[in-house]
């Protein structure tokens, strides 16, 4: 009896061996779970913290405000935390990299999750890539006609005495060589070059810009307007033609299904100061008559925002600068463009282009990517979206 209960015992104490062992690797099982399982949890809301922190910077930004956001608790109930850096460096984008923390940034253990996103303007961007972009009808400069920029034509070139193009000029058709007007000047590096392959217009989505004019409410449509008095307008769609004979500050797209003109001298159009380094658009079914002194005025920002008068016209007086004109970028893809004595736009693209004595074009590099918006202050919307 005593070998059966001294083997029964060894069996229990086995068994217990056997039992404890168990026990402690399903504790040491159930223990791993639950670490790998808060850190599962942690790491989702250190992600979780990152979007929160990215959706705070993104509404900091569309209200004027584009500091970096600091240290932020998610939610009292929560333990994460989030900060923001903002990158501002390039015009109309914006670069927001948000990181977040589980349970907190100070946390020995902390898990971080971050997140990049770039933002960019709702406007639509319209490349001005040279001075003077003209098609088959190609460019004429008279005595002293200088463009400051970079010039291509599906026609050809040619020039009078004094005139000088300060960059490149490229023709489909043909330019005459130096020392021949016009002059293109400093040569090296700038070259001239005939014979070149055609280069496409920029891209307007004319569609766009009527419909958005076309969106707003009272007081718009017009038929017909005239400015007077100094006043604000857009979006706005006139029906008819629009004259402008006082300063006329832009909050908005305009479509004019008739011509606009300005019949007195010296008059202003502007941006409201909200556009920053975005512009508008003047979208005219007819042509487009600026008269002497009037001026055109960017926005003070760096980039600068800029004003485009834009023409379906097919005629030769499609668009009309006269003397002293300052300011502004036309287009006129189907028409002839003539631009006065002392007159200084910023950038032309049309089908023939006539700059007659002392006309200057005075390029600006902004334009090459130039963003143009429905109103003042465009919101910012989400681009691209980055886990890191």
């Amino acid at each position: 009896m005593k070998n059966k209960r001294g083997a029964i015992l060894i069996l229990v104490l086995i068994f217990l061996i056997v039992s404890i062992s168990i026990g402690i690797s399903l504790t040491s099982l159930v223990i791993r779970g639950l670490k790998s399982t808060q850190q599962t949890f942690d790491q989702h809301l250190a992600y979780e913290a990152a979007e929160a922190g990215i959706e705070r910077a993104m509404w900091n930004i569309n209200n004027g405000d584009n500091d970096d956001v600091t240290l932020q608790k998610v939610d009292d109930a929560i333990n994460s935390e989030y900060e923001v850096t903002v990158d501002d460096s390039v015009a109309n984008t914006r670069i927001l990299t948000a990181i977040g923390y589980s349970p907190s940034k100070t946390a020995t253990n902390k898990k971080t999750k971050s997140i990049k996103v770039t933002a960019v303007t709702g406007g639509v961007g319209i490349a001005f890539r040279y001075a003077v972009q003209v098609g088959a009808n190609g460019i004429s400069m008279a005595n002293n006609a200088v463009i400051n920029g970079n010039a291509v034509t599906d026609g050809d070139i040619t020039g009078s005495n004094g005139s000088k193009i300060i960059g490149s000029a490229w023709a489909h058709g043909t330019i005459p060589p130096n020392p021949s007007p016009p002059v293109v000047t400093p040569v090296p590096p700038n070259v001239k070059l005939s014979n070149q392959s055609s280069i496409a217009l920029p891209d307007v989505n004319v569609s766009h810009w009527k419909e958005e004019a076309e969106s707003a409410g009272a007081p718009c449509p017009y038929s017909g307007l005239t400015i007077s008095t100094p006043r604000s307008l857009g979006p706005c769609k006139i029906n008819g033609n629009l004259i402008v004979n006082a300063e006329l500050t832009l909050t908005g797209p305009l479509w004019v299904t008739g011509n606009l003109s300005t019949a007195t001298d010296g008059v202003h159009f502007k941006l409201d100061p909200g556009f920053g380094s975005a512009g508008t658009v003047i979208v005219v079914d007819g042509t487009i008559t600026l008269g002497n002194n009037v001026v055109v005025e960017a926005t003070s920002s760096s980039p600068k925002g800029y004003i485009l008068f834009y023409t379906e016209s097919s005629s030769s007086s499609a668009i009309l600068l006269d003397n002293n004109v300052t300011g502004g970028v036309y287009y006129t893809a189907n028409g002839i463009m003539t631009v006065n004595n002392n007159v200084h736009p910023v950038s032309v693209v049309c089908k023939g282009l006539s700059l007659l004595n002392n006309a200057r074009i005075d390029y600006d590099q902004g334009l090459a990517s130039a963003e143009f918006q429905s109103g003042p202050s465009g919101g910012w919307v989400v681009k691209s979206w980055q886990l890191l």
